[in-house]
């Protein structure tokens, strides 16, 4: 009974080790227009092993199965930003945590590298697009000092 009792206290234990703060990344450029974010998106899944399983207006919702597990996410993207939202997910520990919540520490790495992905292929898209549009304003060579005369 004892041995029982420990088990399961050092298996909630371990299992709370795993679980950290779910955090969206932040928001990245989209690129010049929806349907070039979209593009990005796209092409940013397939870099990082999800799949685009439905687009709305200004959304895609992308998944990525792993073995036992899988995170489903929303992509909402508008004429300047996107960001990546949580959906869903199994086998990822996911709890509400009332209003905080936690998930498996891995699904913040794996958004993390999706979002990487989508704001380097805008990056992309809009170099392509419009290569000065990275650059920004020209910056003025400074000005040349008169030549001092001799002593």
């Amino acid at each position: 009974m004892r041995v029982t009792a420990l088990a399961l206290v050092l298996a909630a234990t371990l299992g709370c080790v795993s679980a950290s703060a779910l955090v969206d990344p932040k928001p990245v450029m989209a690129a010049p227009s929806a349907e070039l974010t979209r593009k990005a998106i796209a092409r940013a899944c397939l870099r990082t092993g999800f799949s685009v399983d439905a687009e709305l207006p200004g959304e895609s919702h992308c998944t990525i199965h792993q073995n036992e597990w899988r995170i489903s996410v929303a992509v909402k993207y508008d004429a300047a930003h996107a960001q990546v939202h949580y959906l869903d997910s199994l086998n990822m520990n996911y709890s509400p945590n009332h209003g905080q919540p936690k998930i498996r520490s891995s699904y913040n790495h794996w958004v993390q590298d999706l979002s990487d992905a989508i704001d380097h292929e805008a990056h992309l898209i809009t170099a392509d697009e419009n290569p000065d549009a990275l650059l920004g304003p020209p910056v003025a060579a400074p000005a040349k000092e008169a030549a001092k005369p001799a002593p």
